[in-house]
């Protein structure tokens, strides 16, 4: 019999593609250091259409499995900071460029990090909403890294609207104006003569349905970003708290498709 994936018999990594059903989000577009943004862009990308700012979106997947078999479910949470950017020489081949990524699930991280090249490491991301009130931890090695406190303060008017837009728009239209992401994969060769894989891929989710959206107050909310050298996420911000310019929250079903290889060294 051969299996595929290691070890073997029981292999950690799944081949995609992932279907996400009910995904959460909590999205929230905040100003950075323009400057630290640009070091941490590998070769070929640029900033693109701002030099100051990232995403950070922080989310819980209940619900995952790959497209061939849907009883392999598992769960998992996770925290990501992308960056808007843009291939350098092409106009319209943009897209955000995942610069850290923390998931609860040893299945995600190698996955994530083996297929497609996210920077995933392990983390815990906790959620809690209480009525209005917001509270967004991410725990990395027993270290609050993110915090995220406030209060919902939901602008019923705005979401009602975007949920009725959204739910007359196709799966097709909704993919179609989703960004692509791009990812930096660098695996070390094992003879430790250099890297055994060194390339920019990219992917683009599909976009199933969305289930809901809500539009949140912003000045209700606010972000500290710490770290260590390790983590360096406080290099984002020279402010001890952030205010997002815009935050959100919605709820999707979205599968995650075979990517490609954007350029190789």
């Amino acid at each position: 019999m051969y299996f595929r994936g290691m070890p073997i018999g029981s292999p950690l990594v799944l081949h995609g593609p992932f279907n996400f059903e009910h995904a959460d989000f909590h999205l929230m577009v905040c100003k950075a250091e323009p400057e630290y943004i640009k070091s941490i862009l590998p070769e070929g990308l640029q900033v693109f259409p701002f030099k100051d700012i990232i995403i950070l979106a922080l989310v819980d997947y209940p619900t995952v499995y790959p497209e061939y078999d849907p009883a392999l479910k598992y769960e998992y949470n996770e925290s990501c900071i992308f960056i808007p950017v843009r291939k350098k020489g092409a106009l319209f081949d943009f897209g955000l460029y995942a610069a850290y990524t923390y998931a609860s699930n040893d299945r995600a991280v190698a996955a994530g990090r083996e297929i497609y090249g996210f920077p995933k490491k392990q983390g815990e991301t906790k959620i809690k909403t209480e009525g209005e009130t917001i509270s967004i931890v991410l725990t990395r090695l027993n270290k609050n890294i993110i915090n995220v406190n406030g209060r919902r303060c939901k602008r019923r008017i705005l979401s009602f609207l975007v949920n009725i837009f959204s739910q007359l728009l196709p799966s097709q239209l909704l993919t179609l104006i989703f960004p692509k992401i791009y990812n930096y994969k660098y695996i070390p060769s094992v003879d430790g003569q250099g890297p055994q894989i060194s390339e920019v891929t990219r992917t683009k989710f599909r976009i199933d349905r969305i289930r809901q959206v809500e539009w949140l107050k912003r000045e209700k909310l606010s972000i500290q970003l710490t770290g260590s050298k390790a983590d360096p996420l406080h290099m984002f911000s020279s402010q001890p708290l952030m205010m997002p310019l815009l935050a959100f929250h919605q709820i999707l079903d979205f599968t995650l498709p075979h990517g490609r290889v954007n350029r190789a060294k």
